[in-house]
């Protein structure tokens, strides 16, 4: 086996927690209609932590997006 091509099991772990944590804030926004504030405490966290996480995700969201469902 060459390690080159095994993925490093942390980098793994922080890849599943990344996708999941956007799959769940763009949830939260779609079924809050785009608002933020009860986004976040849909998802037990402060407004903050969701500002920042969607900053991290690089995740918008416009009012248009959330009548589509769509949040990128």
């Amino acid at each position: 086996l060459c390690d080159e091509h095994i993925p490093k099991l942390h980098e793994t772990v922080s890849e599943v927690i990344r996708q999941t944590e956007i799959s769940l804030i763009n949830q939260a926004l779609q079924r809050a209609g785009g608002n933020k504030v009860k986004a976040s405490k849909a998802l037990g966290v402060s407004y903050k932590t969701l500002i920042n996480k969607t900053k991290e995700y690089n995740l918008t969201t416009t009012k248009q997006d959330s009548q589509k469902g769509q949040f990128h």
